[in-house]
C-alpha cells in the first residue's frame, strides 16, 4: 500500500537522522573535552591536547562566535 510505504521512509529517515546526530554530537562532545586519553572497547586514542588548546587560541574570535 502507498501509505505505508511513505509511513516506512519517515520512519526510517528519522532513524538516520537520530544516528547521525548522536555520532556528530559525540565527536563534538569528545573535541570540546580535551582528554588526553580516550578508550572504547577496541579503539583506543591518545592526542596531544597543548596543540589543540594552542589552535583554538589563535581562531579569530568572530569565528568562535558564530559555532556556538
Amino acid at each position: 500500500m502507498a501509505l505505508d510505504d511513505g509511513v516506512n521512509a519517515v520512519f526510517y529517515v528519522s532513524i538516520f537522522t537520530l544516528i547521525c546526530t548522536s555520532i556528530s554530537l559525540s565527536i563534538r562532545y569528545c573535541y570540546k573535552s580535551k582528554c588526553l586519553e580516550f578508550n572504547c572497547c577496541c579503539f583506543s586514542l591518545k592526542r596531544n591536547v597543548e596543540t589543540e588548546k594552542e589552535e583554538d587560541l589563535k581562531m579569530p574570535e568572530n569565528i568562535q562566535i558564530n559555532n556556538i
